[in-house]
């Protein structure tokens, strides 16, 4: 699951006209993508704890949206200038890959965090 987004884009870069393998390229695009939605929330909340969750979780969406949106802006660049998006594609695989060694490599996690005190469960009901 990890490796899903920088499989597509070498799929897609290697990809001369064949509409099957672009297909498969975006499976595997859109499968990450779906898989980023929930995954993102569940280990900040393991890491960090619900504590600091709503705060961890803006800052994760605010800094996503903005790459997301300079993205096609940068991509567009490169192009102009190189000619080709090659360059751009090989970019964004390789920061693929360096973001994936860095999540098959993170610790362990840390204990189940406590919020609060349990409630009592031994006393009667009046």
């Amino acid at each position: 699951m990890l490796a899903a987004v920088p499989v597509g884009l070498v799929i897609a870069l290697v990809n001369h006209g064949s509409m099957p393998l672009l297909f498969v390229a975006m499976i595997f695009l859109g499968f990450a993508t779906g898989a980023e939605s929930s995954l993102g929330p569940f280990l900040i909340a393991r890491y960090f704890g619900l504590a600091s969750f709503a705060q961890l979780q803006g800052l994760t969406l605010a800094i996503s949206t903005l790459s997301l949106g300079m993205s096609p802006f940068l991509v567009s660049a490169v192009q102009t200038a190189t000619g080709s998006y090659t360059v751009p594609v090989i970019a964004l695989t390789s920061l693929t890959v360096v973001a994936v060694v860095l999540a098959a490599v993170l610790p362990k996690f840390p204990p189940q965090w406590k919020i609060g005190n349990a409630p009592d469960q031994t006393a009667e009901p009046a």
